[in-house]
């Protein structure tokens, strides 16, 4: 099945069957597996089963036109809010969770390096990237370091990490005895709303505007230097585009309609798109050592979130909300925010936004300290 059109056909129906099989049934899986998983999984599975081709015309067109444009929607939709002063507290222990990620990521390379293959400091940047600011992240890390080799086991240690890594957030509420126990609602944002009544007119200006930026980024980006094989035309390109988008995310262009189901859309297609020119066939062979090295690289993120806990004298909702921010984005967020303190929700929300907004500056700077390292 190489047909552009019967790939394209495919891809999407699974990214729509998805959604739909979770809001149909409710299947206790999604609360394990999150969609975004299945939509890359069932690909990866009919690529393997020489279903759907490992490259095709449409893969192309995702990385190079379309994520450009989700990271910009996504980008522009941030509501932010002027938070008070106790505020910055909480966002110093997630940015201490932030460099534990950074620091993690670059020990257990140093460490394993010799174990795993040459491209793995690809590897390592793209979990950077998923652990600082979540799946777009993940995948523009993935698409400016050309690492579709190296993206598989990035998304499945991803997903076994995060499915240990939650309950600990969800049940770390016990142990805030030994922490400042601050229940004080310190809310300072408001969760993005999306507006249902739609029309063509909200999706052909949000597309416009995103093509606009992501084509304004790129020009710029040529005429920077480039230090391969990180700094390359292709990430000055992403990086251009998160600066420019958050500097308008303050503007009024923030304020069209329809940005965030347009760039949700685009995404898990893109996704899809991850899955189905991923190969699993690879990765056997040295992937327990990669989920070793994982485990050892949360648990440092783990020890950077309790101390930057104990130096700001933040409570242990701050430190379950701060690392969920950083290995899972808002979904995660919002659920252990709701665990531990329903009034906690717009916090970890804007903690999230947050995470999302330095997440590929970091992976990038991740990936060159981890590129030096093996070279």
């Amino acid at each position: 099945m190489s047909e552009p059109t019967h790939v394209l056909a495919v891809l999407l129906g699974i990214c729509a069957s998805v959604y739909w099989l979770e809001t149909r049934f409710k299947w206790r899986a999604f609360n394990w597996f999150p969609p975004y998983i299945w939509i890359y999984l069932i690909p990866v599975i009919l690529t393997s089963l020489k279903i759907l081709p490992s490259k095709s015309p449409v893969y192309k067109a995702a990385g190079s036109h379309g994520l450009p444009m989700v990271l910009v929607l996504l980008l522009l939709g941030l509501s932010l809010k002027k938070p008070d002063k106790s505020f910055f507290r909480s966002i110093a222990i997630m940015l201490t969770g932030t460099i534990g990620v950074i620091v993690g990521g670059i020990t257990v390379f140093y460490i394993f390096r010799g174990f795993l293959p040459a491209d793995s400091w690809k590897t390592v940047a793209i979990l950077s990237g998923s652990w600082i600011g979540g799946t777009a992240n993940m995948a523009v890390v993935a698409q400016g370091l050309n690492g579709e080799t190296a993206l598989s086991p990035a998304v499945i240690a991803d997903n076994i990490i995060f499915i240990f890594w939650l309950p600990v957030l969800l049940y770390s509420i016990k142990f805030r005895k030994f922490f400042n126990d601050d229940q004080v609602d310190r809310t300072t944002s408001e969760p993005v709303t999306e507006d249902t009544n739609l029309n063509f007119r909200d999706i052909l200006s949000s597309l416009a505007v995103a093509a606009t930026v992501a084509s304004g980024s790129l020009l710029i980006a040529s005429f920077l230097p480039t230090y391969e094989p990180v700094f390359n035309t292709t990430t000055w390109h992403y990086i251009c585009i998160t600066t420019v988008s958050i500097v308008l995310s303050f503007t009024t262009v923030s304020r069209m309609r329809g940005m965030n189901a347009l760039a949700m859309a685009l995404l898990y297609f893109f996704i899809s798109t991850m899955g189905a020119r991923s190969d699993i066939s690879g990765i056997t062979g040295v992937f327990p050592v990669f989920l070793l090295a994982a485990f050892l690289w949360i648990i440092i993120h783990g020890l950077f979130i309790i101390a930057g806990t104990f130096l700001w004298r933040g409570s242990i909702t701050d430190a379950a909300l701060g690392s969920a921010a950083n290995i899972g984005g808002v979904a995660s967020a919002v659920l252990v925010a709701s665990h531990h303190n329903p009034k906690k929700i717009p916090h970890g929300v804007f903690l999230a936004v947050i995470g999302f907004s330095v997440g590929n500056y970091a992976a990038f700077f991740t990936a060159h300290i981890c590129w030096l390292l093996a070279n």
